[in-house]
């Protein structure tokens, strides 16, 4: 990241976007990192957060989510260095400043501080997902 609080966005994932037909990413603060939504992605990310499907019992939830996205929310345009700027009050949200890692997650990117990078790795690599593992893998 640069002084101007521009990162740039991997060239392979540009390509994607590219092929997609997209130019913006929708960046969202949370509470240890930033997640880069590509326009279909934050398209169908706001509709379910809209949906009236959602489970009473979450309403608040869903609330505060809502509350989030709209506060910390921005449309990120990619300049003609495959660069996009991003907010202090978001990069502070999430704890992320100039060295950063970029993480390929699916359908979005995910901005992190190397060292709350580190942790969310050894986490994920550490938890047994097999019975969901499953049921994804058995309903294809």
């Amino acid at each position: 990241m640069d002084e101007k609080f521009r990162v740039a966005i991997p060239a392979r994932f540009r390509d994607q976007l590219a092929k997609w037909g997209q130019s913006d990413l929708y960046a969202v603060a949370r509470e240890n990192h930033i997640v880069l939504f590509p326009q279909d992605a934050w398209e169908k990310f706001v509709e379910r957060l809209l949906s009236e499907d959602n489970p009473p019992h979450n309403a608040q939830h869903y609330d505060y989510l809502r509350r989030q996205v709209a506060l910390s929310g921005e449309i990120c345009r990619l300049d003609s260095q495959g660069r996009i700027m991003l907010r202090p009050d978001q990069l502070q949200a999430a704890g992320v400043s100039k060295e950063c890692q970029i993480f390929g997650n699916m359908r979005v990117l995910e901005l992190w501080s190397p060292k709350a990078f580190e942790g969310m790795a050894q986490k994920a690599l550490s938890q047994d997902e097999n019975n969901l593992w499953l049921e994804i893998v058995q309903s294809l």
